[in-house]
């Protein structure tokens, strides 16, 4: 079956992901339940929180804030969420103090408390700067994309060599930017892409990818032109966008959504891996600062939607 293109609308539309709906229209809808109504507590209330560093495959060291809650002596599923422009820490912080932006303390609260081993890499601040306007000169928007897709792959490494941590059972969330990197880095041929020739083949590879909000262009690094097969973009795993209807970053991500409906029917694949929801009345970042009754409703359907599908993937 197609994918299908859906727009969240009133109570009981499904909710989805960042690339595309679930197509089944079930997800998202109806009562919020309680998981969401969690209170994020502070960084230091949490059990099992820690900092960690690891090296990318260009070898820049990263570090990245990593949370276990209680569980199981046994290998354990595990998220990876990646931030947008705005970076992982709150730059209004204390001076020595890192505190996780609000919705990154909102995101470990869910995550942890429905059991799921949380890695979030701190691309920016591992850089010397705590968001993408901070940068230094000669780092443009590209390099930001190919960076950013080393760290995410350097982060999945990390977690597959964590005792704790069953490397089949990862999951990859990025909003914003790091949506965009969530999505690219399920290329299935992303190695053979220019500029990323040094991603392995056999690299370990994420279960599924939730990106809320991204963009789909990508600065051209994966065609968006329909002329080879070849050069398309299409997902080794399910890739569920969560996007605005008033989000000006939405086009490319329909183009990215006929690219693999292409690509399915050629394959005469059954399902579309890359789903694309869009939620009505909404812009982007409706899932930080939601403006509204509208992006209310959008932030809730897509938290809802996220949480269900890493159920359904991880457990």
């Amino acid at each position: 079956m197609i994918s299908t293109l859906l727009l969240a609308t009133g109570a009981g539309c499904g909710g989805g992901g960042d690339d595309i709906g679930d197509g089944n229209g079930g997800r998202g809808g109806g009562n919020i339940d309680d998981r969401l109504d969690l209170v994020p507590p502070e960084l230091e209330d949490i059990d099992n929180l820690a900092v960690v560093e690891f090296k990318n495959q260009l070898g820049d060291s990263i570090e990245a804030t990593y949370l276990v809650p209680p569980g199981p002596d046994e290998p354990r599923p595990a998220v990876i969420v990646l931030h947008g422009a705005g970076g992982l820490y709150d730059d209004d912080s204390d001076p020595g103090v890192k505190e996780l932006e609000r919705q990154f303390e909102e995101w470990a609260t869910l995550l942890y408390h429905e059991g799921y081993i949380v890695l979030m890499p701190a691309s920016f601040f591992s850089r010397g700067y705590y968001e993408w306007s901070d940068r230094p000169g000669g780092l443009d928007t590209e390099d930001r994309l190919i960076m950013r897709v080393y760290d995410a792959a350097a982060a999945l490494e990390f977690a597959c060599d964590q005792r704790e941590i069953d490397c089949d059972r990862v999951a990859v969330m990025g909003f914003s930017n790091g949506a965009s990197i969530s999505a690219m880095s399920m290329h299935e041929s992303l190695h053979k892409v220019e500029n990323f020739e040094q991603l392995s083949p056999d690299r370990p590879r994420f279960k599924i990818s939730i990106p809320f909000y991204p963009g789909c262009g990508w600065k051209g690094l994966i065609s968006l032109n329909f002329d080879d097969l070849e050069d398309m973009y299409f997902p080794y795993g399910p890739v569920h966008i969560q996007h605005a209807e008033e989000d000006s970053l939405l086009d490319d991500c329909e183009t990215r959504l006929e690219q693999t409906e292409l690509l399915t029917d050629v394959r005469s694949i059954g399902r579309n891996p890359f789903e694309l929801t869009i939620h009505d009345n909404a812009g982007h970042g409706f899932d930080s600062s939601p403006n509204g009754s509208s992006e209310d409703r959008a932030r809730e359907r897509g938290r809802t939607t996220a949480l269900d599908l890493l159920a359904d993937a991880l457990y």
